[in-house]
């Protein structure tokens, strides 16, 4: 589901139609018979013409107390009746092997009750308008697993979600998804507390790695997006933009051995516009291609000297021109660093 750079995708939960099937009217347009038993008022057996079949208690000529239903498909419900409505506790036991086992009231799944699913999927908790709605856990043959709160059959509210890796997302759902604020943590240490929607990072938030890389800021569609802070397990520390989780725009970065570059990044690395100071007290500023000073820029060096020109893969190449502090200037061509001739 997820790899160990904080990356993490989450299918959605899909459900299964939770059809009742429920023919607990009376068969107005179908014959109908008593065929044992007193279905006035006693226990008995009656049945309809298309197959369909009730025995159990009546009252006043209509299914009340405890009583089994089947039809035609296969499809049986167990359990109590009052006045030819399922009412109470039962078992219903679907056609496709599905089983609900709990409370009824008025032919629909009402309070607390199980649902076995024909694809081994099983839900334990509670239901309103015979849908899962309130506090509830569903269990996944692979192994997955949510406790938390439900609306309309779907994973809405606060809950956790145990995902078959062993990772972890606690927080907000919204329609089965990760949607609002909550915490996702990956088995290898990694962590994420931040904005989700859609089962994506988005919005303001927080990654940590299992040996101290951090990253602070914003996210768009599941990768760093914007402005954000990101630190390093070697000292590196980086402010500024961000584009699918590389370096992309204007920033700053202080690498492990205090070397500083503000400037503009490209896909992670120095590319365009920038300054760069080394701990010896160099400083360059200019242009700089695949972190390289590319183009032209100014180099101060600790001891005075001044090089305005030309550079090429980090050297000086081309036209340029050098300043001592005692006044020399050395003025035309350059090559790989070297003063090849000119004023």
């Amino acid at each position: 589901m997820a790899n160990r750079n904080g990356n993490l995708s989450f299918y959605p939960v899909a459900f299964f139609a939770l059809c009742l099937y429920l023919l607990v009217s009376p068969h107005a347009t179908l014959q109908a018979d008593c065929v044992a038993g007193d279905c006035t008022n006693g226990r008995g057996t009656f049945t309809w013409s298309d197959g369909t079949s009730y025995e159990g208690g009546f009252l006043n000529s209509a299914r009340h107390g405890t009583g089994t239903q089947r039809w035609p498909d296969g499809s049986t419900f167990t359990g109590d009746w009052k006045n030819n409505h399922i009412f109470g506790n039962g078992i219903f036991k679907y056609k496709n092997g599905s089983v609900y086992t709990g409370s009824w009231k008025n032919d629909r799944r009402e309070g607390e009750g199980s649902y076995t699913l024909s694809d081994g999927r099983e839900y334990k908790g509670e239901w309103k308008n015979d849908a899962m709605n309130g506090r509830g856990s569903m269990v996944w043959p692979n192994g997955e697993h949510y406790e938390g709160e439900w609306k309309d059959n779907r994973m809405n509210g606060k809950g956790k979600f145990t995902f078959a890796d062993g990772s972890t997302y606690q927080g907000d759902w919204l329609d089965s998804k990760m949607d609002g604020q909550g915490t996702y943590a990956w088995l290898n240490g990694s962590k994420y507390i931040g904005a989700f929607k859609a089962s994506r990072r988005e919005g303001k938030g927080i990654l940590t790695g299992p040996e101290g890389d951090r990253y602070e800021g914003m996210w768009e569609n599941d990768k760093r997006v914007g402005e954000g802070a990101g630190s390093w397990k070697d000292g590196t520390k980086y402010t500024g933009k961000w584009d699918k989780d590389k370096l992309n725009g204007k920033g700053t970065i202080t690498y492990r051995d205090s070397t500083t570059y503000t400037g503009e990044f490209l896909e992670g690395i120095p590319n365009g516009k920038g300054k760069i100071s080394w701990p010896d007290k160099r400083v360059y500023e200019g242009e700089f291609r695949n972190n390289q000073l590319h183009g032209f820029g100014i180099m101060k060096f600790p001891d005075g000297r001044i090089y305005t020109g030309s550079w090429e893969n980090g050297e000086m190449h081309g036209a340029g021109s050098m300043r001592h502090p005692n006044g020399k200037v050395q003025q035309g061509k350059w090559e790989n660093g070297e003063f090849k001739g000119g004023k």
